[in-house]
């Protein structure tokens, strides 16, 4: 697909999930050229903001220390908080692209119903309570992203509405008929990904 070579790909997971949610675009993405970076981390233990500035600084510092070479981001759900938050705090100098699946980035209509359980906590950890919907929640306090963003949507989401995906400043956008668990796994979302990383497109008929 003419990729440029071995540009790295930090793939980020969502809330209560693993590297493994990601293990099939991190694979398929390895095979396009790219030289993946699946991180794994607790996702319940701490705040976003302590998470991402931890493991995804830790990754970037060790992992993607050649300059000449673009930092792109695949994330799901939550990975995607992270993602911009890391960003709104740090200066990536060889930044590429961006792609974020399901994101909430206007909060989500499941945090604003689990959240409000006193026991919330201790089964969610402390991220979800940052993701609602609420004017002053993580998610809606972020700064709009000033680098190239794509933003793919699941139709059957259940968990974030498609409204709630959204950002102003989006590069391009595409809802695909998948639920919020497995979005990541899907073939048409992989090759979405490898487009927007190479042209900042989603679909290969815009190369």
């Amino acid at each position: 697909m003419g990729n440029k070579p071995n540009d790295y790909v930090v793939l980020a997971h969502g809330l209560g999930r693993s590297a493994r949610s990601m293990e099939k675009p991190a694979r398929a993405l390895s095979e396009m050229g790219y030289d993946t970076i699946n991180l794994d981390y607790p996702s319940r233990s701490d705040t976003i903001q302590n998470l991402s500035e931890k493991y995804i600084g830790e990754a970037i510092e060790r992992m993607c220390t050649d300059l000449r070479r673009k930092i792109h981001f695949l994330t799901h759900s939550m990975g995607g908080m992270m993602v911009r938050y890391y960003l709104s705090q740090n200066i990536v100098p060889n930044l590429g692209r961006v792609v974020m699946l399901a994101p909430p980035s206007k909060g989500s209509k499941y945090a604003d119903r689990y959240s409000k359980y006193r026991i919330s906590p201790f089964i969610f950890g402390r991220a979800l309570r940052q993701m609602t919907s609420e004017t002053e929640s993580m998610p809606n306090t972020l700064p709009e992203p000033d680098y190239e963003i794509g933003i793919i949507a699941g139709l059957h989401d259940g968990k974030v509405t498609i409204q709630q995906t959204r950002l102003n400043s989006m590069t391009d956008f595409l809802i695909v008929p998948e639920t919020h668990t497995f979005i990541m796994n899907s073939e048409e979302v992989i090759d979405a990904a490898d487009n927007f990383f190479t042209v900042a497109k989603f679909k290969a008929s815009d190369k």
